[in-house]
């Protein structure tokens, strides 16, 4: 895909966002020749500049919302890598254990050597 295009989206979504932008054409069309201006001029278009304000706030609004999301994930993540590699209780330090005597006389075990 070459840069700077997007992706493509629904056709029932580019359809509602072309009726939206036509009709907001037709709003400025409209200002336009009310006011006999040439060119259009967002400082005098209030309704529009209102818009545009709500929009931007909107899209902050969901740039927070999508930052504050990505780094709970993360942190997330790193608490679970964290459990993962850290054990709950630390392991108890003790002596080394000394081997059992075997119980009753001639009671070895079947590997040892038995003596006669």
């Amino acid at each position: 895909m070459p840069a700077g295009r997007e992706p493509a989206r629904d056709p029932e979504e580019l359809a509602e966002l072309w009726a939206a932008k036509h009709t907001d054409w037709r709003r400025i069309a409209a200002l336009l020749e009310t006011t006999g201006q040439e060119a259009y001029a967002p400082a005098q278009d209030a309704q529009g500049t209102a818009w545009a304000n709500e929009r931007e706030a909107r899209r902050q609004a969901a740039v927070g919302r999508h930052a504050a999301w990505v780094k709970e994930r993360q942190d997330a993540k790193e608490e679970l890598r964290a459990q993962i590699w850290l054990p709950a209780e630390p392991a108890a330090v003790s002596a080394p254990s000394r081997p059992r005597p075997a119980s009753g006389p001639n009671k070895s075990s079947p590997n040892s050597p038995t003596t006669p």
